[in-house]
């Protein structure tokens, strides 16, 4: 496979000057169905810097457009110049690259030409601000949501509705009203995006997922609104409340961004392979429930969210952009392309 890579970067007339196994061989998480994924970084040529025809990536896979199979393999390369971006945007694939080294046995090439991959790992700290690294919380988040974990939209429905079911059928008559029960929904429910109450114009209302309901409806209709609303996309989240029908491995995933993002948080760093990799491999097979998942997450998402408010629990780093520049400049220097 080396030797497919950089015949495509000579074809390209770049520069291969880093590439790793990524994903879960990188994370430690792999199991024998697991694909192989590289990830890796050029150099592009002078001439393509001069006529602004420089490539943000190259890349193959083996399969197509077929999904993929444990025969599969998924090449890509990003520009040094696009990679340094990425790197300071917080963007997850990008980090995982830039800490790929603490996992050598995964290294599959590293120029010697250049010593400027050596200067980019023994300085990760100059090169994103951690509190821009929240797309690894985000990404969690958006693996975990279509199940209706807490704290996600559908989570959010989802207990509102059960609360209003138990009391429409224990405390209340058909002609309440839901200004007779806001109180008791945002006191259990309450979401700075999701679940809140607002004063319009002398009015009550309570905005529910971005709708708004007007509290001088009664209860029994309120009812009907979010059942309506639920029903539309709560199957996977009551499926997955019987440990039915859940995407193990996308559950792994919210898990293990979580994971790299508390690391970052204390320490500034990421290690592969994951200290938790035992953990995620067994959520990855299914042999947990999907209750204990759906804690972990919501418990990592508090204790993330938690720590950042904190500047005294964060590892200071600053990106440095002259720094950055420097790393481009210095790429250059001797190139011969």
């Amino acid at each position: 496979m080396l030797k497919e890579i950089l015949d495509m970067c000579y074809n390209n007339n770049v520069e291969l000057l880093y590439l790793t196994r990524f994903g879960s061989h990188l994370y430690g998480t792999n199991t024998p169905e697991s694909d192989t994924d590289y990830k890796g970084i050029f150099l592009p040529s002078k001439e393509q810097c001069f006529m602004q025809e420089v490539p943000k990536s190259l890349q193959f896979s083996s399969g197509g457009n077929s999904k993929n199979t444990k025969e599969d393999v998924d090449v890509q390369l990003w520009s040094l110049q696009y990679f340094l971006q990425l790197v300071s945007k917080g963007e997850t694939n990008a980090l995982d690259l830039l800490f790929s080294f603490t996992n050598p046995d995964m290294i599959v090439w590293k120029s010697l030409t250049h010593g400027i991959m050596d200067t980019i790992f023994s300085n990760t700290a100059k090169l994103f601000d951690i509190r821009n690294c929240n797309a690894y919380v985000g990404y969690a988040i958006g693996q975990a949501k279509k199940y209706g974990i807490k704290g996600s939209r559908l989570g959010v429905l989802k207990n509102v509705l059960n609360i209003t079911t138990d009391i429409i059928e224990h405390h209340l008559d058909s002609e309440t009203t839901l200004e007779n029960i806001i109180d008791i929904i945002i006191d259990k429910c309450f979401d700075s995006s999701y679940c809140f109450k607002k004063n319009i114009k002398g009015k009550n209302f309570l905005v529910l997922c971005g709708k708004t309901h007007q509290c001088s409806i009664t209860t029994n209709e309120f009812y009907i609104r979010i059942k309506r609303e639920y029903d539309k996309y709560g199957k996977r989240a009551e499926q997955a409340e019987k440990n039915e029908g859940i995407d193990w491995k996308a559950l792994s995933h919210a898990v293990r961004a979580l994971v790299q993002m508390k690391q970052l948080i204390l320490t500034g760093f990421i290690n592969y392979p994951l200290i938790d990799a035992v953990e995620l491999s067994n959520i990855k097979r299914g042999n947990t429930t999907f209750f204990d998942v759906e804690k972990r997450i919501y418990d990592d998402i508090v204790k993330i969210d938690t720590m950042l408010k904190k500047p005294n629990l964060i590892v200071h780093n600053k990106r440095d952009d002259k720094f950055i520049r420097s790393i481009i400049i210095d790429a250059y220097e001797e190139l011969s392309l």
